[in-house]
């Protein structure tokens, strides 16, 4: 069972925003041409004409061309998931960041001062371009980097709670959902029993995990493709899963499971946190508990959006015998093994009374320059 194949969205196992109609949900899953434009010309920009689908399947995402130059992103969010107090949550999160010099991609405000729009009962928002690629190949710098990054988005997660947004725990991310696909009768019957008990299992793990852990405002989809890097500084993309949750949630998901190269990776990463904030290495014995757990997850998430167009050809071996047979012989053979610990040396942590939100970029950065 491969992280590279469970794709980039959590699910809370919540419908939290109202339910859409039929005719919104269908709206959503065929964006017009008339529909984008108007939405981003109520933005407040002034769109040539051309824009392009990126890639994404929880939310629909633009790149609209602009008269004079220059790009803008439309995020349309799908009906249903979030309502409007929790994306402007969101919002206010990264707007927090992007205050205390964090380099994230902050939503631009709309006219009137918020930064959530709605057009035919869809809830949208605006961003600016910003530089860089997503990063392939990263050295040890970079993810020691990396590492102080996420380390400077948890010292603004602490401050306050995100009241409004799920909890990142075993209830949330594998009772519920599991529930959900056995509920529904999603697991094929000679597997379902199997299934319930591994599922069980990684939350009973992942709770073991977790205890005493603190639990703050997370970024919940830190991973590769998530982070754009412009030769100097990594910026982190896309809030849409964040919530509250322990520090390991933001780390795991940028490394492979646990052979050599990810424990260095992990190393690595934990490093460079632990030169902001403590990071104490039992923190880490919820990596491969929160790894299963997204496996659960993940198959819930696939399973609500089954009505999308998009989604039985993105995902065309799902639902079937040989799906949910690796699903729950894979989550079996984890449960059995005991969810190896990803252990990280201890190091130094910031000198007592230091503030990581007055540092600058040239701290944060392995290689940045005046």
């Amino acid at each position: 069972m491969s992280d590279d194949n469970k794709g980039s969205d959590t699910d809370s196992g919540e419908n939290d925003g109202s339910d859409p109609s039929a005719g919104t949900r269908d709206l959503f899953f065929f964006l017009t041409p008339d529909l984008v434009l108007d939405a981003a010309e109520w933005a407040g920009l002034e769109p040539t004409g051309r824009f392009l689908q990126l890639n994404s399947l929880e939310n629909r995402v633009f790149s609209v061309d602009l008269e004079g130059g220059g790009r803008a992103v439309m995020k349309f969010y799908r009906p249903g998931r979030w309502n409007a107090e929790q994306v402007l949550e969101e919002h206010g999160f990264l707007l927090e960041l992007d205050g205390a010099g964090v380099p994230v991609c902050a939503p631009r405000a709309l006219p009137g001062g918020s930064t959530v729009g709605a057009m035919r009962g869809i809830l949208f928002a605006a961003w600016n371009v910003s530089p860089g690629r997503i990063p392939e190949d990263l050295s040890e710098s970079h993810f020691a980097a990396i590492g102080r990054l996420i380390a400077s988005i948890h010292a603004v997660g602490e401050r306050r709670p995100a009241p409004s947004r799920p909890g990142i725990d075993a209830d949330t991310l594998v009772r519920r959902s599991a529930a959900y696909l056995l509920g529904e009768g999603l697991v094929p019957a000679k597997f379902a029993e199997r299934y319930r008990g591994a599922a069980e299992g990684t939350a009973v793990a992942l709770d073991r995990a977790l205890e005493g852990v603190p639990r703050h405002r997370v970024h919940g989809d830190f991973h590769r493709g998530n982070l754009l890097f412009d030769g100097k500084t990594f910026r982190v993309l896309d809030f849409d899963d964040f919530g509250n949750g322990p520090a390991a949630q933001d780390v795991w998901m940028l490394t492979s499971p646990a052979d050599p190269d990810g424990i260095a990776q992990r190393e690595a990463i934990v490093g460079g946190y632990r030169s902001l904030r403590p990071f104490p290495s039992p923190w880490l014995d919820a990596v491969e508990p929160l790894r299963a757990a997204r496996f659960v997850n993940y198959a819930a998430w696939i399973a609500r959006r089954r009505a999308d167009p998009s989604f039985p050809s993105a995902f065309p071996d799902f639902g079937s015998q040989e799906y949910w047979e690796t699903e729950t012989a894979d989550l079996e053979s984890l449960v059995r093994d005991g969810f190896p610990p990803a252990i990280a040396p201890e190091r130094p942590p910031l000198p007592e009374g230091e503030d990581p939100s007055t540092l600058t970029n040239k701290d944060y950065f392995y290689d940045w320059e005046d």
